[in-house]
């Protein structure tokens, strides 16, 4: 998790990385985007929930070990922060 004043350059710093380290990153903005929250609305399943990201994303698949899912402003959706301790416990290697 990376914390930091606002316009501090976050973003960037975590994109860039995912473009050196990673074949694909899928990102995604609790601010912008007022579907997302929905997604956590339903019992939290790794599997279910990354497919659901994914329809967000044009179909762009989440790819385990390949992917980096980055959430932005996760703040503003308490049942994500909840489930990200889903994806913790999770045999899928999803990079969050």
């Amino acid at each position: 998790m990376i914390t930091g004043v606002r316009q501090c350059e976050k973003t960037y710093l975590i994109k860039e990385f995912g473009k050196k380290k990673f074949e694909d990153i899928a990102y995604f903005n609790f601010d912008e985007n007022m579907d997302l929250k929905s997604v956590f609305d339903y019992d939290p399943d790794v599997e279910g929930i990354t497919n659901e990201l994914a329809n967000l994303i044009d179909e762009k698949k989440i790819t385990s070990d390949r992917t980096l899912v980055v959430f932005n402003e996760i703040q503003d959706c308490p049942r994500a922060i909840q489930s990200l301790i889903v994806f913790i416990h999770s045999p899928y290697a999803i990079f969050i």
